[in-house]
């Protein structure tokens, strides 16, 4: 795309916000599918043969960013991307690592110590001739938005690949199995990433879900074109390929947005609990709306002020005293003991309600 295209964009979203909420949308439907050829995958080195960086100052991250810029496209042509984020003590999340991946070198970027410096990133991860390949990106977008203020424009998303394909299982670490003959360490996905200093084992993991990722996309790639290079009527425009770059392209337009209170949520935590009674689902709505309302304040996860089991329980069981409450909370949190007294309000209210619901 060339500057004179850009000043068009631009002067269009100033003057019809509402054409381009995305404020890359037009630069990720311009992107086409440059190659459609079947290509040797490029097996990628051991980790142990791999230049491995940790990136957690701000001149390492502005180096890297030279690198992955386009003067640097003959060397770099696409890159692997993942994140890690944690969400059970924070209402809604954070990113704590970012991995990358080149065809010849890992790195793993602190995120929670270059947080303010992360916006650097956008430049490349918006410029289409770098290709981006993510692993079920639907959440990684809107972090990357919601954190760091990066969009992403040109992504391959191979979880997107293997729907298409009709793979028996979609997970990374099943790719990662049938292409890598690596077993994902799959205790590291509940980890929590802000530990510092990071081990040795939870680097290797975080490592693991990028490193192969390119040659996985070639593998992936290979197969979507054979699959349709098999059809008689086979037609570049109507591939398989193209349809995933579609997806893709998709999952790229999303548009972070802090979730917003649902009052009728509550009903789905009462799918399988029918026999409530009005007092009960009295309970159960305003217990539902106080969980929210705390979260919110004290930025904590849902799962975190009171879980839904708990939530359920003192709906049902309605207790007359505060240690009532607290015995179906075990354990019991600060945040839960402090406010106590509202939840037994709650209740109060719920045993003397005569209504409907």
């Amino acid at each position: 795309m060339g500057s004179k295209d850009l000043v068009v964009n631009e002067a269009l979203f100033e003057t019809n916000p509402e054409l381009f909420e995305n404020p890359y949308q037009f630069e990720i439907e311009q992107c086409e599918i440059l190659d459609s050829n079947v290509a040797e995958p490029i097996q990628p080195k051991s980790l142990d043969e791999t230049p491995f960086e940790y990136i957690d100052q701000v001149d390492r991250l502005i180096k890297l960013c030279d690198q992955l810029g386009k003067l640097n496209r003959n060397r770099v042509k696409e890159i692997a991307v993942d994140l890690e984020h944690h969400s059970y003590r924070s209402f809604i999340g954070f990113t704590c690592l970012m991995q990358i991946s080149t065809r010849t070198n890992d790195y793993i970027i602190d995120t929670i110590k270059l947080r303010s410096e992360m916006h650097r990133l956008n430049e490349s991860f918006t410029d289409p001739t770098l290709l981006k390949v993510f692993h079920g990106a639907d959440f990684d977008i809107e972090w990357l938005q919601k954190d760091f203020g990066i969009y992403v424009v040109n992504m391959f998303d191979t979880g997107q690949a293997t729907r298409i394909l009709q793979y028996p299982h979609h997970s990374l670490s099943y790719l990662l199995k049938l292409f890598c003959d690596v077993d994902a360490q799959k205790q590291f996905q509940l980890a929590d990433w802000r530990t510092r200093p990071l081990n040795e084992s939870m680097l290797k993991y975080a490592r693991e879900d990028t490193h192969y990722l390119l040659y996985i996309y070639d593998n992936l790639r290979n197969d979507l074109i054979k699959l349709e290079e098999s059809r008689p009527c086979f037609t570049a425009n109507s591939s398989h390929l193209r349809q995933v770059h579609e997806n893709s392209k998709t999952i790229c337009k999303k548009v972070y947005k802090k979730p917003t209170f649902y009052s009728k949520g509550f009903l789905n935590l009462c799918n399988h609990n029918s026999h409530l009674n009005a007092k009960q689902m009295k309970a159960l709505k305003d217990l539902y709306a106080w969980r929210d309302k705390m979260a919110r304040e004290s930025d904590e996860s849902h799962d975190y002020v009171l879980k839904n089991h708990q939530l359920l329980k003192i709906a049902e069981l309605l207790p007359r005293e505060h240690h009532g409450i607290l015995a179906l909370c075990n354990p019991v949190t600060t945040m839960l003991e402090t406010n106590v007294h509202e939840l037994h309000e709650i209740v109060k209210s719920a045993r003397e309600f005569k209504g409907t619901i």
